[in-house]
């Protein structure tokens, strides 16, 4: 292989539908990600050449020179083309869990390992393979509530469910601006991106991914009205399973 070529990586995809870019992943991601590249190349993890970083429509791009005389990247890179990443040097397959670890907070996202113009290994997000600290795992949600707050530095909302629940949500400064109607103190539904506990059901690191249209048509006094049409219906059956058991054959 020709060692004055580069090695890149590069971080390609979207998020919140839109072609990544420093202005929708947050600036801690992209500088774990810089520094994972830095280690992986380096391999000792410890010293790495000078790097360029080039941004592209939907990649985030980190090029270096491999260190003067690591032959063990050559080796590893064999090992990566039969697709297998467990018999590399220990320190670069400690930057590729870190880097599956960054494509926890972009899951549509895959990270390319190229030299030169030669792709070399893929990495895909762990939706399916990898779970989060074993019981986190994650998933799309929808939740209904008030906004309570909204904005900052580092754009978050502030959502209280109806049941009196409050989360608190990261959120693009695109997509609030993109927002036309007046949300504060508004019930709204929102699509999320989070990690769910497998044991618990809890969720953690909620991302917005959308603010979803939503106007139910049925108006409370309309819907009290129903529910008390058929509780009158009902008033003359002790036991509705029983009822509807009979009425199968059971």
């Amino acid at each position: 292989m020709d060692t004055s070529k580069p090695i890149t990586l590069s971080l390609n995809g979207t998020f919140n539908d839109e072609p990544i870019s420093p202005s929708n992943i947050s600036a801690r991601v992209l500088v774990k990600f810089v520094e994972e590249a830095a280690k992986f190349v380096a391999g000792k993890g410890d010293k790495w050449q000078d790097q360029s970083i080039e941004i592209v429509e939907g990649s985030f791009e980190v090029s270096q020179v491999p260190l003067d005389g690591d032959e063990s990247i050559w080796s590893d890179f064999t090992e990566l083309r039969k697709d297998d990443d467990t018999s590399v040097t220990k320190a670069r397959r400690e930057a590729l869990k870190s880097l599956r670890n960054i494509l926890k907070a972009v899951p549509s996202g895959s990270i390319l390992i190229r030299h030169d113009t030669q792709l070399i290994f893929r990495i895909e997000a762990p939706q399916s393979k990898v779970t989060l600290d074993n019981d986190w795992y994650p998933v799309e949600r929808w939740l209904f509530g008030r906004i309570e707050t909204a904005g900052g530095v580092n754009p978050k909302l502030y959502l209280t469910l109806q049941d009196g629940k409050k989360y608190r949500i990261a959120a693009s400064a695109e997509l609030l601006q993109q927002e036309q109607a007046n949300f504060l103190y508004h019930d709204r539904l929102l699509h999320i991106r989070a990690e769910e506990n497998f044991s618990t059901g809890e969720l953690r690191g909620h991302q917005l991914v959308a603010f979803t249209p939503y106007k139910p048509d049925v108006s409370p006094e309309a819907m009290a009205a129903f529910i008390a049409e058929g509780t009158k219906a009902w008033a003359d059956v002790a036991d509705a399973d029983a009822w509807l058991a009979d009425l199968r054959g059971n």
